[in-house]
């Protein structure tokens, strides 16, 4: 007797537990009270804030991220955005937005007859294209799922997981968009073509009689010679690309140098040594070099002056831009400089040493004592810096 009471006992707190978890997963009348009227046609989950932004039937997470196909293009060069995500089937709308949150694409289907919203169109995972920017760079775009926002808290089971950059749709009740950042991705333009000098015809030495030697006529006497050329302060937010080198290219024009080299791997070598080297500047500037991997590019690593690293999320960098406040405990590579820099970061590591992936390394020189918006194309900030960009691939 005793058993059947404890097997009655678990039979009970089983049938408690399946009907107190929070149930907002399948509402198939959802649609057709709610949806119907308006896109006229077959159901789908995904479409709905419970099934299509989520991972599980917890609900307590966004599952949603857009990658691009490549991680450097060229100027105009189609960029390819897919967007994955949530745990059930159907179809849904999804828009490709730039760093600015201009709409560049969206996925969204077809009116039906006797429809006023559209539907059918493909579900996850769903590819969006547009036109990479004309100016070098590197950008953050954003991509979206957009929907029904009915969840936990319109099911009357719990609180609805919204995401940091939920939307609601204020033309559309009941509807919005969950938005999350797309991988970075960096737009190279060309390498210039130096022009050619032209070599100078001689001037033919006629013959003629011979003339005395002059006496000569002492000169000025020679001032200190000329100091070299400095990079002067930047006045807005400068970026200059450049494919790979082997050593730092020197200048005092911020557009032609180069002052990131990775030595061998730039010709196909099989060691990484990291050269840094720029003129000396008109005034004190601080100078951050940072780096990038394709395999976590949510992620920007920082170079301390001991060499150790200081990692800062994107979304971090964004919220400095924004706020004009640099993330919290950021340490400048090398502080209130104006002479010239060589330094060697790092020598002779072999390639075979470093995880595949695409690397993206950045130098940046802004005035000292202001704020210094790192390492990504800038979203309306108001600091001023050079910001220098090449990158090498590793696999």
């Amino acid at each position: 007797m005793r058993n059947v009471s404890v097997g009655i006992c678990l039979v009970i707190v089983s049938l408690t537990w399946a009907f107190w978890i929070p149930r907002a997963d399948a509402f198939p009348g959802f649609f057709t009270s709610n949806c119907l009227t308006c896109h006229n046609t077959l159901s789908t989950c995904n479409g709905c804030h419970a099934h299509g932004v989520h991972s599980s039937i917890a609900k307590n997470d966004i599952n949603i991220a857009g990658t691009t196909d490549k991680t450097v293009y060229a100027p105009g060069e189609t960029v390819s955005v897919t967007l994955n995500g949530g745990y059930r089937t159907g179809w849904i709308r999804a828009i490709l937005y730039d760093e600015t949150m201009k709409e560049l694409a969206r996925s969204t289907g077809t009116v039906p007859q006797g429809a006023i919203a559209p539907c059918c169109g493909p579900g996850y995972p769903i590819t969006l294209t547009a036109t990479a920017p004309t100016a070098a760079g590197t950008y953050l775009w954003n991509v979206a799922w957009y929907g029904n926002k009915f969840d936990l808290t319109d099911s009357g089971v719990g609180a609805t997981f919204f995401g940091p950059q939920w939307t609601p749709d204020p033309n559309n009740p009941n509807h919005g968009q969950e938005i999350v950042s797309v991988t970075a991705f960096t737009v190279v333009g060309p390498t210039p073509t130096p022009t050619p000098t032209p070599t100078p015809t001689p001037t033919p030495i006629q013959p003629g009689p011979v003339s005395p030697t002059p006496t000569p006529t002492p000169g000025p006497t020679p001032g200190p010679a000329p100091s070299s050329p400095v990079l002067q302060l930047p006045v807005g937010q400068q970026i200059f690309p450049y494919p790979s080198v082997a050593t730092p290219i020197v200048s005092a024009d911020p557009s032609l140098a180069q002052p990131v080299g990775i030595g061998s791997l730039a010709q196909r070598g099989d060691t990484l040594t990291v050269q840094l080297a720029l003129a000396g500047f008109a005034n004190a500037v601080d100078i951050y070099c940072a780096f990038m991997v394709s395999t976590d590019p949510g992620t920007v690593s920082n170079v301390k002056p001991d060499l150790g690293f200081q990692s800062f999320t994107i979304q971090e960098i964004l919220q400095a831009i924004a706020s004009g406040l640099p993330p919290a405990g950021i340490v400048p590579f090398m502080s209130h400089v104006t002479s010239a820099v060589n330094t060697t970061l790092f020598a002779e590591i072999p390639a075979s040493s470093l995880a595949p992936g695409t690397y993206t390394i950045f130098l940046l020189a802004a005035p000292s004592s202001t704020y210094s918006a790192m390492m990504v194309r800038p979203l309306g900030g108001v600091s001023n810096f050079y910001l220098w960009e090449t990158t090498f691939t590793i696999g």
